[in-house]
């Protein structure tokens, strides 16, 4: 028997408790997804961790309440990878969100399309490349930044371009037509996500959910006009701002993060005056 840590993936209050235990016959991997009754309902849940009952006897005796058993496991094998793990906590502490809705805006598919994904995307460690992440500011989307996506595919490395909306990715495809880029629209479907936490795409544009994107190993991130209000999450909760999420990601993955605008924000120009932002 063991004891899994769950984060239910439904609307809880941010004061309330996020994670719950719960007993569970195996031992189930980080990232799987069960469904668990919560305040007599079925819901689905997150694993964060499960731990043997033997090393937990002490703990179990304290609780003044008993623990429920999952009741079924709905995808045994993680597609998520664990810097999505990390961003998700991360979104939560810094904006003051359940962790249940963090977590809750990665699936980007409803969960049957989760369901049709093959083989085997246990979570691992986080890869680290040999520098520091970095962040660089550009006026325009210029040849310097090209060369810099270009040195990223050559490395097998993969980059992620940030548009305000899917109309401006679609016009940067355009503009990065040699590169091959795929762009992330309104249609999606299981090979696209695939292909993404595969490596097979070297270069990923879209709008601010991308940050929310399954990768490899991303090694350059490029937010376009950074400047744009666009990048707030501010039609459903959680409010998240989509550029503070990069700038996180790229320290997760130690990736060079490239901050481009004609008309740059305050904080940014605030950073490029102070030096501690570096122009490409």
């Amino acid at each position: 028997m063991y004891i899994s840590k769950i984060i239910p993936l439904a609307h809880l209050p941010f004061s309330s408790e996020q994670v719950f235990d719960y007993f569970s016959k195996e031992n189930l991997a980080r990232g799987s997804i069960v469904e668990i009754e919560l305040a007599k309902k079925l819901k689905l849940g997150f694993v964060l961790e499960s731990n043997p009952v033997e090393g937990l006897k002490a703990y179990i005796k304290r609780l003044t309440f008993t623990l429920k058993p999952i009741k079924k496991v709905v995808l045994r094998n993680p597609f998520f990878t664990e810097q999505q793990v990390q961003l998700a906590i991360f979104l939560s502490e810094y904006f003051a969100a359940p962790l249940s809705l963090s977590f809750k805006k990665f699936f980007l598919y409803p969960l049957n399309f989760y369901k049709n994904l093959e083989g085997d995307y246990l979570i691992k460690d986080l890869r680290f490349t040999n520098h520091e992440s970095q962040v660089f500011f550009a006026d325009d989307f210029d040849e310097k930044v090209l060369a810099k996506i270009k040195n990223t595919i050559r490395e097998s490395k993969q980059v992620l371009v940030l548009a305000p909306s899917i109309f401006d990715s679609e016009i940067h495809t355009k503009k990065m037509q040699v590169l091959r880029p795929f762009t992330v629209g309104e249609k999606k479907n299981v090979e696209d996500l695939k292909k993404i936490r595969n490596g097979k795409v070297g270069v990923v544009i879209a709008n601010k959910s991308g940050i929310f994107l399954p990768f490899a190993d991303v090694d350059l991130i490029i937010v376009l006009e950074e400047d744009s209000e666009h990048y707030k999450f501010w039609g459903q909760k959680p409010y998240f701002h989509a550029k503070i999420a990069a700038e996180k990601l790229a320290r997760l993955y130690r990736a060079q993060l490239i901050l481009v605008s004609q008309t740059p924000s305050v904080e940014t120009y605030f950073k490029i005056k102070q030096k501690q932002i570096a122009r490409v």
